[in-house]
């Protein structure tokens, strides 16, 4: 069953984290068994990264495990343990999405505070292998992580800056970053450098100023995206760009090649066309929209 958006909203997320934190000082850090989800520990790990399919919260599905495929994001809360790890992540495909993580078997149940966060740290950049999501105990919903290295801490790689400084701040080099490994066909460590550009610049709130520049990442991020055949991704990110600057070139056709490689080609031909319409000198766009109306004649 796929999962309401309306239940992932990040603000109620945080609140339900909240209250969670004040049972945790209520308890002294008394490691308890309480919220429980059906246990999944001793099953064999997820592949590397580089063989898994991105995936964003509004995607999953409840009692699914999600194979082949990854949720990018960032811990947004200091973590804390009662009968499991519990933190948050914000999903780095649609900010506004957050979702309870619950990581069981990472660490002593007597460890401390400190080593809970140290592990598991708050604005730390992160990949979940194989999510899997469920209902926990008190209705709402929850990742359940029972094989730790199945979450992978990202920071501290591709877009750091020298001297160790998070590039957080710096959306402008993020995205140059982000080109660079663009150029060099590293398309993940591009999709890496362009979300850190977005997430700077919304955690910033200076999406007004740094319009133009949100613009570019999110279509940017959307050509890689598209390099790696991640088409929903790809066309979630062209919707973003287009809410900014609906009449974004790239992000117009961008959006028919994402449409495309979701088979979705009436839409695909449409925005072609529209596209075409105000930019009728366009070879390319228009070599593409006749190769579509000859493969799909029911759709000319």
């Amino acid at each position: 069953m796929k999962v309401s958006v309306q239940e992932l909203q990040r603000d109620a997320i945080l609140a339900v984290h909240s209250q969670g934190l004040r049972r945790f000082a209520q308890l002294a850090g008394q490691y308890v068994s309480r919220l429980s989800l059906n246990d999944r520990r001793g099953e064999v790990p997820s592949t590397s990264l580089e063989s898994l399919r991105s995936i964003s919260l509004s995607e999953l599905s409840v009692d699914v495990v999600h194979r082949g495929r990854v949720l990018y994001g960032t811990f947004i809360v200091d973590a804390f343990m009662i009968s499991s790890i519990a933190t948050v992540l914000q999903d780095e495909l649609n900010p506004a999405l957050a979702v309870r993580v619950a990581i069981y078997n990472a660490v002593s149940p007597n460890a401390s505070l400190a080593i809970v966060q140290n592990a598991y740290p708050k604005n730390a950049r992160v990949a979940i292998k194989e999510p899997y999501l469920k209902r926990a105990a008190d209705g709402g919903l929850a990742i359940r992580v029972d094989i730790p290295a199945n979450v992978e801490i990202l920071d501290g790689d591709a877009c750091q800056r020298s001297g160790g400084k998070s590039s957080f701040d710096d959306p402008i080099s993020l995205k140059e970053k982000g080109n660079a490994f663009f150029g060099e066909q590293k398309w993940t460590r591009a999709i890496d450098c362009y979300g850190r550009c977005i997430r700077s610049i919304v955690g910033q709130g200076s999406e007004n100023e740094n319009g133009k520049l949100l613009v570019i990442a999110y279509s940017n991020r959307a050509e890689a995206f598209i390099r790696l055949e991640s088409y929903f991704e790809a066309l979630t990110d062209c919707e973003a760009a287009l809410s900014i600057d609906s009449h974004h070139t790239k992000s117009e056709y961008r959006k028919g090649r994402a449409l495309q490689g979701l088979k979705r080609f009436e839409e695909a031909i449409l925005c072609f066309e529209s596209l075409l319409s105000r930019h009728p000198e366009s070879r390319e766009v228009q070599d593409v929209l006749d190769s579509m109306k000859r493969s799909c004649p029911d759709q000319a």
